[in-house]
């Protein structure tokens, strides 16, 4: 049988299933991926600035009519955004390659009660604990909404659902809805969302989005997501984002730009959404230098070419006189290797096997054969290293010759607009091999507000020391609430850098 336990801290502990007791599956199971925010549950209440950061940095950092476009500013995202609410449920075409073993997880799964394969892929899927609201909430304005059919109902109905190896527990419809309410609840701020089934931006078709009709996509999009949010989305016959200032966005009631993966047969060309293969830029950021393959100085190196390439295009362009009109958007997101999950199924399911036969690589030359158990897990270990390029870029680093991205999504968000570095999971999974683990967190989404205010005031050439004096000693504080910080934790893979 099993049970589970919260403790007083927020941390969420669940035991194992010991038997394969067919008649025991009605019992009440509590998953680990089901546990809340850890240490520290989510507070009451949202942090303060973040909900509400367009507004408060366009309208009170200078008193003159800024005409700043969309583009000139960076957008913070999550990367598969509604990750945190997966269910059980396994989506169709949608196993990001990774062939040999989820062939090997889906046999597995025919021998093996309670759920515990699925559990297992929901723990190398989720890359999120803020729920939807939560995240908009702390900050964020670029949201990677992925998502595929699950089919028809009769065919009268085709069931949407979110996606990430597995369904999301809630059909589309009621994400957007909480969208909407909070787009009416925060009149100032702008929304991008990025529609596809798997970040794809080229794919269109059947390649999109398998076994979907034409049709099954038009009515999604004229039935379900126009209806919910036609008060707030741009029209392209009238504003576009990269000439129409961001007040006039605003006053236009043009706070949600859709960008659609698939656009000509999702939306038949519709004119409220812009076309993914169009407008959208998307690097992914270890192109070059993968973290877990080819460590962590690999990594970073590759993460400040690509800043230096922002820059050196930036120039280009300038020279030559013309406007860049795509969407620059980097992807700072983790994925785990097929070798690393395998590995994590056979300690799981395999127990009576050859240890030795199944052992994690080494991870970034780490002590021990430690692994990180979940998607979350290593995501928190990207993020440590994802911090030192941020820090690098940010503002105060010669920003007139340094450029963020107008937009880019990370894993494991935390809250205050942070992101988790530490190697105390997001949702509770303690690390009981050792106690030096912590929640450390770095202040990414203030760091990327202090780059906009510098921004807004460039651009109304306003670039002294008065120029959104009282915001910008707010972010400075809230920064050092949540400094950048190294450590050495061979045990888990973290190594200091020289500053």
């Amino acid at each position: 049988s099993s049970s589970s336990s919260s403790s007083s801290d927020g941390s969420c502990h669940s035991r194992r299933h010991h038997d394969n007791n067919q008649d025991d599956r009605s019992s009440s199971i509590m998953y680990e991926s089901d546990c809340p925010l850890s240490p520290q549950k989510y507070p009451s209440e949202p942090p303060t600035l973040l909900p509400d950061w367009m507004g408060t940095l366009l309208f009170n950092a200078t008193n003159e009519n800024n005409n700043i476009t969309l583009s000139e500013l960076s957008l913070p995202g999550t990367h598969d955004s509604l990750s945190y609410d997966l269910s059980l449920v396994v989506s169709k075409y949608d196993l990001d390659h990774h062939d040999s073993w989820s062939r090997w997880m889906h046999s597995l799964s025919q021998h093996i009660p309670h759920n515990a394969v699925e559990e297992f892929m929901r723990r190398q899927s989720k890359t999120q604990q803020l729920s939807l609201t939560e995240q908009l909430d702390n900050g964020v304005r670029f949201l990677d909404f992925r998502l595929i059919s699950a089919g028809s109902d009769n065919g009268n109905y085709n069931y949407w659902y979110g996606t990430h190896f597995l369904q999301t527990k809630h059909t589309v419809d009621v994400y957007w809805n909480q969208l909407r309410d909070w787009l009416q609840r925060h009149p100032h701020e702008i929304v991008v969302l990025w529609l596809s089934r798997h970040g794809n931006i080229d794919a269109t078709g059947v390649d999109q989005f398998p076994g979907t009709t034409i049709e099954e996509k038009q009515r999604l999009w004229n039935s379900t997501f126009l209806p919910m949010l036609f008060d707030f989305v741009i029209d392209t016959r009238v504003s576009h984002y990269h000439t129409t200032p961001v007040r006039t966005l605003i006053e236009r009631h043009h706070r949600l730009i859709p960008i659609v993966s698939d656009w000509k047969e999702f939306t038949a060309s519709s004119p409220y959404a812009l076309n993914a293969a169009e407008v959208l830029d998307n690097h992914y950021h270890n192109d070059g230098g993968d973290l877990v393959e080819d460590g962590p100085e690999a990594f970073v190196q590759a993460q400040l070419h690509y800043f230096q390439q922002l820059e050196q295009d930036k120039q280009q362009r300038r020279q030559r006189k013309e406007e860049k009109k795509k969407i620059t958007l980097l992807g700072m997101n983790t994925q785990s290797p097929t070798w690393l999950i395998e590995s994590l199924a056979k300690r799981r399911f395999v127990p009576f096997s050859s240890k030795s036969s199944h052992s994690c690589k080494p991870i970034l030359n780490s002590t021990t054969q430690w692994c990180p158990r979940s998607l979350l897990d290593l995501a928190q270990l990207s993020n440590y290293y994802n911090q030192y390029s941020i820090n690098n870029e940010s503002y105060n680093n010669n920003n007139n010759k340094r450029r963020f991205p107008m937009a880019w999504y990370l894993d494991a968000l935390d809250y205050n607009g942070t992101i988790r570095t530490g190697c105390q999971v997001l949702d509770g999974d303690n690390q009981n091999d050792s106690v030096n683990c912590n929640a450390s967190s770095y202040a990414w989404i203030d760091t990327i507000l202090l780059y906009n205010l510098h921004q807004i005031c460039q651009h109304t050439n306003n670039i002294d020391e008065s120029c959104g004096a009282s915001l910008k000693k707010l972010l400075e504080q809230r920064r050092q609430s949540h400094p950048f910080q190294m450590w050495s934790d061979p045990h888990h893979g973290r190594w200091r850098f020289a500053s």
